[in-house]
């Protein structure tokens, strides 16, 4: 991930970045701002800004604010923030203005927090106190003249919601926040990641959690995505990537978009090898339109999600006869879907499955999420092919 120009910069100061950890970060930056870089970028926990360097590498006109407390980090912080032209704040972020006890760990400084330690994972549990500045995100943005920030990258050991308080009303305007997480704590007044969860819900953020294996804590990664005009694409994605067989992760990704509410461009950029169809005058009156429509692309989808009907039986219609074209593992969407007739919705599906067309099944907000099965189907199905073929296999 990081550009040659960066990594000469690394090479010529003797610096070595052990581990490359922000890839997921960009990578769902890059979705949300297209070929566009984020003007504001927070680094909040920096420990010896590793991360921001590896930021830097992918943004090279994005603003950059890196935070750390530790004062054993400071000087390292200090000279790698002037080589790499990011803003460097010597405090720990907080929901108060002040002063606070920092709990420095022994040979994990990582793991050091506002916090006081229990047990913290790749250290001798061997800590010192020390006194540090604590600030709050939005008073520091006003002293640096800052009215927005774009994306937040945080790893401070516990404290996440108390952080998250301190940005006030520029937390509004956030578009992704990368930040860690975990169930149990290792720490006195750790907050629980479900308290976590539920204040970003409740600020229009989606998540995806991915738990650590190696964690004893359960301890994860929550990226999380601002809710707006494409708020259904990152939760229907992620979906395919973890139902999907593994060799759907590689090869292209094939989108059926119906109707014309979306811009597919946004999918194009979250599934950088999809191949996106988009069906934007689909007659739903008969079966067979339904049918011939998706048929004559001569794929089997990864995904189909409908934007355009409203009419309950066209929705029926199309999860019937749309079925057969949808890749194992494929997710259908219906997007609009109709609040007061949800036991009618899955009457109406039931009673169509059986053994060759078996979904998985569930309403989020206004949509109806269907999950095709990994069961071969339909005589013109190559198992581990994505394709069609002219003959019957069996």
């Amino acid at each position: 991930m990081l550009t040659e120009k960066v990594k000469s910069v690394l090479a010529n100061h003797g610096i070595e970045l052990q581990y490359i950890l922000t890839e997921r970060f960009v990578e769902a930056i890059k979705r949300e701002y297209g070929d566009k870089e984020p003007e504001v970028i927070l680094d909040i926990g920096s420990r010896d800004l590793d991360q921001s360097i590896e930021l830097r590498s992918a943004f090279p006109n994005s603003r950059i604010v890196a935070f750390e407390p530790n004062p054993n980090q400071r000087k390292l912080c200090e000279e790698r923030a002037k080589i790499f032209n990011i803003e460097f704040v010597p405090c720990a972020i907080s929901d108060v203005e002040g002063s606070a006890d920092f709990w420095v760990m022994d040979f994990n400084e990582g793991g050091s927090s506002l916090l006081k330690p229990i047990n913290v994972p790749w250290s001798t549990n061997i800590s010192n106190t020390v006194v540090v500045p604590c600030r709050r995100i939005d008073n520091v943005l006003k002293e640096l003249e800052i009215d927005h920030v774009d994306c937040v990258w945080m790893d401070v050991q516990g404290f996440e919601l108390k952080a998250l308080h301190g940005f006030g009303s520029y937390l509004d305007k956030v578009k992704v926040i990368h930040t860690e997480a975990s169930p149990n704590p290792n720490y006195e007044g750790h907050v629980p990641m479900n308290d976590l969860v539920e204040y970003l819900v409740e600020k229009q953020f989606e998540l995806d959690f991915m738990p650590s294996r190696a964690h004893p804590y359960g301890e994860g990664d929550i990226l999380c995505i601002r809710k707006g005009k494409y708020q259904q694409f990152t939760d229907l994605c992620n979906k395919v990537y973890n139902n999907a067989q593994e060799s759907l992760k590689v090869r292209p990704i094939n989108v059926a978009i119906i109707g014309d509410c979306y811009n597919p461009e946004y999918l194009k950029r979250y599934f950088g090898n999809a191949e996106i169809y988009h069906i934007k005058n689909l007659d739903f009156s008969r079966e067979e339109y339904i049918d011939e429509a998706l048929e004559k692309y001569n794929v089997y989808f990864d995904v189909i999600l409908d934007v355009g009907t409203t009419y309950y039986w066209d929705q029926i219609r199309l999860i019937r006869y749309s079925t057969r074209h949808l890749a194992p593992g494929g997710i259908m969407i219906i997007h609009n879907i109709i609040p007061d007739e949800i036991e009618r919705y899955s009457y109406h599906v039931w009673e169509y499955k059986h053994d060759e067309y078996f979904f998985e099944e569930k309403f989020e907000e206004n949509s109806f999420i269907l999950i095709r099965n990994n069961l071969k189907y339909g005589k013109y199905w190559v198992n581990g092919m994505n394709s069609f073929v002219q003959k019957e296999t069996y």
